[in-house]
């Protein structure tokens, strides 16, 4: 017997892809009697509000409610709190579904006994302009975003740290309770990390794809970076745990050239050492983009996924830095990302 599915979506200012995402869902193949629809909005001030109650209106099984508060989080929580189902599958506005996403994943569920699944992305560029087909493949490269599995995709089940868009056994939100509010980023990895400390089992199921639009613009792929770094030793402090190797390198990165700049002032000759890791850096980024854009015939844009590259590690290496220096101000650290965000 198939369980009622709660279907949550934390949003604000996305009226450029709401309708899309909202009918892909509505789409779905699982059976319509056995699913709701939360959107938690943001005090969206785009135009997003009016879709949202538009749809509402034409089909029952979409609730719309208020997130004062702005944050993914707070957004999250007050769906969950009101949803009715055994299974709660978080969406994000940003992607689209295939019909078949709900059934596979519940599915999946039963098969595996587990407690949270999902899919992995395929990261679609928001046009088809040289500098976001870069953005798309820097988020979908192994030298972007290291083993970041979901990204950049798996041969079979496995099981993993943390899977986007999770489909999850309303009894996990009992046992170890609800999204960390402090976290306006990084919420999915600290509630999955959370989850393998109880115990509990992740899989990815690599015969599932969304679609993710990344985002438009070197810009907002900084602004992205940056807070998910930014959040990253709140994370850690609050699990007690060290992040992993891949999370730390834009770090390093980042520390390496701060640190060898700040000494070059009593010894000059430290430069050099600048120039040769920065030199190495952008030889090793230019060999991984030809090699990745070689077989595309997309050797035009090579420069603009150096600087995706570069973009992506320094934002998040820039963004840990300041998390660093902000962990004992944890309101400065929120408003810090909320200002952000607007």
């Amino acid at each position: 017997m198939n369980p009622f599915v709660s279907i949550i979506i934390p949003v604000r200012n996305e009226s450029a892809h709401m309708r899309e995402t909202l009918d892909a869902v509505l789409a779905q193949d699982y059976p319509s009697h056995l699913m709701e629809v939360i959107v938690a909005d943001g005090l969206s001030s785009d135009g997003t509000g009016l879709i949202l109650r538009g749809y509402s209106l034409h089909d029952s099984r979409i609730k719309v409610i208020e997130n004062p508060q702005q944050t993914v989080s707070y957004g999250l929580n007050a769906a969950i709190r009101i949803a009715h189902g055994d299974v709660i599958i978080r969406m994000d506005s940003h992607s689209v579904y295939p019909p078949h996403y709900v059934s596979t994943l519940v599915k999946a569920m039963e098969t595996y006994q587990c407690d949270n699944v999902g899919c992995l992305i395929e990261t679609v560029p928001a046009s088809q302009q040289p500098a976001c087909r870069a953005i798309a493949t820097a988020l979908s490269h192994p030298f972007g975003v290291g083993n970041s599995w979901f990204r950049i995709g798996a041969e079979q089940v496995r099981e993993v740290d943390t899977v986007p868009f999770g489909c999850f056994r309303r009894e996990v939100f009992r046992q170890i309770g609800l999204f960390d509010v402090e976290l306006v980023r990084n919420q999915d990895d600290e509630f999955n990390a959370r989850m393998r400390l109880h115990g509990m089992k992740i899989l990815l199921i690599p015969s599932m794809k969304v679609q993710y639009v990344a985002r438009n613009s070197f810009h907002k792929l900084f602004e992205m970076y940056f807070q998910y770094g930014l959040f990253k030793p709140l994370v850690s402090m609050k699990l007690r745990r060290v992040a992993s190797l891949r999370q730390l390198m834009p770090l390093g990165l980042v520390l390496s050239v701060i640190l060898l700049i700040v000494l070059s002032l009593v010894w000059p000759f430290l430069l050099w050492g600048v120039l040769g890791g920065v030199s190495f850096y952008l030889i090793v980024s230019v060999l991984v983009s030809f090699v990745a854009l070689r077989s595309q015939k997309r050797l035009n844009e090579i420069l603009y996924l150096v600087w995706s590259f570069l973009i992506l590690h320094g934002g998040y290496g820039l963004g840990y830095l300041k998390g660093i220096v902000l962990l004992p101000f944890r309101a400065v650290l929120q408003r810090t990302a909320k200002h952000v965000n607007h």
